[in-house]
């Protein structure tokens, strides 16, 4: 009897690994022009991401698995760019416009974790996000978005994407079936606008060409 139901386990645990289909890194991909990578930072709003500091930029949401012989294979249905402010971001204002569409502090009405973004320090209790629809993307498709971005001083926006990828159905019988499987861009690719930009060199070098103007007065003001 023991033998029996010791093989009748291993059958059914075979079968599950055989019908198992392995998981895989996600080649769903954010990336924002211009920006600089930042590597570590103790802020998981800011560590492993793209950081944009201009308030009009280029965001692009890739989709990097490769090209098959079935056009669906790979394809990324219902892909959405997650949007995420924090609570005092909301309560201050904030104006987002993306390609023509106006997102402002009254659309961000959901908070706390998302359901599809796991395991990722930006959502919390004091997080506020929003879901704005792409699209399908097929294999090595990008969507461009013009971002332009108002909002107070030092305010963070964190850009995430997710969609539900079409593969093909493995073991089982499901050979000519088609399966999706929820996915997400990694942490290293995905992207944080900062409110409080660092200068750019043309205005650093108005900054210095005044202040030593205003030396040069003082000086000449001493004899």
């Amino acid at each position: 009897m023991k033998k029996r139901i010791l093989s009748i386990v291993l059958i059914l645990l075979s079968l599950i690994i055989f019908c198992h289909t392995p998981a895989e890194a996600s080649l769903l991909r954010l990336y924002a022009e211009p920006s600089i990578y930042i590597d570590k930072d103790s802020d998981a709003w800011l560590r492993e991401s793209w950081l944009v500091g201009s308030d009009d930029f280029a965001l692009q949401v890739l989709n990097d698995y490769k090209e098959k012989k079935d056009p669906f294979i790979n394809t990324i249905l219902n892909t959405y760019l997650v949007i995420a402010i924090k609570e005092e971001t909301k309560d201050a204002g904030i104006t987002i416009n993306l390609n023509g569409d106006t997102i402002d502090a009254d659309d961000f009405i959901n908070s706390g974790k998302h359901s599809s973004i796991k395991k990722h320090g930006v959502f919390g209790k004091h997080t506020y996000y929003y879901d704005y629809f792409i699209g399908d993307l097929s294999p090595q498709e990008i969507y461009d978005i013009d971002v332009e971005i108002q909002a107070a001083d030092m305010s963070l926006v964190h850009f995430d994407a997710y969609g539900d990828l079409v593969r093909k159905g493995k073991g089982c019988g499901k050979e000519d079936e088609y399966a999706t499987k929820r996915i997400t861009n990694p942490y290293s690719h995905d992207v944080t606008w900062e409110g409080n930009p660092i200068p750019e060199p043309a205005t650093m070098l108005l900054l210095g060409s005044g202040i030593v103007g205003l030396f040069g007065l003082k000086k000449k003001r001493q004899f």
